[in-house]
């Protein structure tokens, strides 16, 4: 694996992540939500493949636009 994960595409039903170790669809969104960081919120999902058993965490820091960052998840 590689130490930077990307979101390839978010489509809200799936999200596809880029830096492991081929492009991966993540299809279980388990839990969303939304932080203050600074005063800006920040939109927060988690996301479940259980084929290989990880959880993915995608955040972007503008709610309605902007790049995602992606990292994994215990």
């Amino acid at each position: 694996m590689q130490d930077k994960l990307n979101v390839i595409k978010h489509q809200g039903f799936q999200v596809v992540i880029g830096g492991l170790d081929r492009p991966t669809v993540f299809r279980y969104r388990v839990d969303e939500y939304r932080v203050w960081h600074e005063g800006v919120p920040r939109k927060v999902e988690v996301w479940h493949q259980p084929t290989l058993r990880l959880n993915v965490r995608v955040s972007r820091v503008d709610v309605e636009s902007g790049t995602w960052d992606a990292t994994l998840w215990p």
